[in-house]
């Protein structure tokens, strides 16, 4: 069975959330303003929980979901627990702090982002031209 391709907006958050740094984490809603869509915050948290279903296509193996969070820096993926505990495991292995309650030390794992002109070398190094998908 041919698999359908991720809509054009969840490429473009993937060719960011790739570019986040061992170590560190961003938020769904920066994500979101550095695709200069800043209302699209849950998007970003869609396109993030649409990766499960791509778990055995070799072209999305390897993204970095682990390392988004809340604009708190909380770890908040939905069901169950273990879901939140093995995004906490990922996060400890790259020696990001947090608190009992799964929150990020902001301080001192922010990651701020790219620069519109970076986003765009960075979509464009992915192939995608947002200006037409």
């Amino acid at each position: 069975m041919t698999r359908k391709p991720p809509a054009p907006f969840y490429r473009q958050v993937y060719a960011i959330v790739w570019k986040i740094p061992p170590g560190k984490v961003t938020s769904y809603g920066r994500i979101a303003e550095m695709l200069n869509n800043p209302g699209a915050a849950r998007q970003v948290g869609y396109a993030m929980s649409a990766l499960k279903n791509r778990a055995d296509d070799p072209g999305y193996v390897g993204i970095p979901w682990h390392r988004v969070v809340n604009h708190q820096g909380q770890i908040v993926i939905k069901g169950s627990g273990e879901g939140r505990l093995y995004q906490a495991e990922l996060l400890r292995e790259e020696s990001v702090e947090f608190s009992k309650d799964l929150q990020v030390n902001l301080d001192g794992h922010l990651w701020e982002g790219l620069l519109p002109h970076e986003v765009q070398a960075v979509l464009e190094e992915a192939g995608i031209n947002p200006k037409y998908e």
